[in-house]
């Protein structure tokens, strides 16, 4: 013989429901909250951790070598780099990290644009990561020109 805790029947065995009040006999009240809290806190660690892992991936993939790639390209693609000869590399390039997804790229641009003279244009950048493409936040360009073609490091 099974009880009912709320209106205190006494129903027979193997009764899901009680006739009367309708209250579930297999699952107490007690149980039915404690599931329910712990799908809540199941899902609330999983949202929880899936941020921390995306941000974690983004993170990663904002690098200084993944800033300066960025930057190069942007500074190519500037309509006042023509004739390229020659674009400063890693080592030579100064790459400052402003927070998570911005960073200050400079480095120089040297092109032959004429017969007999070199021009070195420097650049400053400010790059910043979206999470999914770099943008460039500032650029400045500014050249100078050597009679002769020769450039001093």
């Amino acid at each position: 013989m099974v009880k009912c805790p709320s209106c205190e029947i006494g129903l027979p065995d193997g009764t899901v429901r009680c006739p009367s009040c309708q209250r579930n006999l297999l699952l107490p009240m007690w149980g039915l909250i404690v599931g329910v809290v712990a799908v809540c806190g199941i899902l609330g660690a999983f949202l929880y951790l899936s941020g921390r892992l995306k941000n974690r991936v983004e993170g990663s993939l904002s690098t200084p070598a993944a800033a300066y790639s960025a930057a190069r390209d942007a500074v190519s693609k500037n309509p006042a780099i023509h004739d390229l000869v020659k674009f400063s590399g890693e080592q030579e390039t100064t790459i400052e990290r402003w927070d998570r997804y911005r960073y200050r790229v400079s480095g120089y641009v040297d092109m032959q644009p004429k017969t007999g003279s070199r021009v070195r244009t420097l650049f400053f950048c400010v790059m910043r990561f979206s999470g999914e493409k770099w943008d460039v936040e500032d650029m400045q360009l500014q050249s100078m020109e050597f009679p002769g073609g020769s450039t001093r490091n």
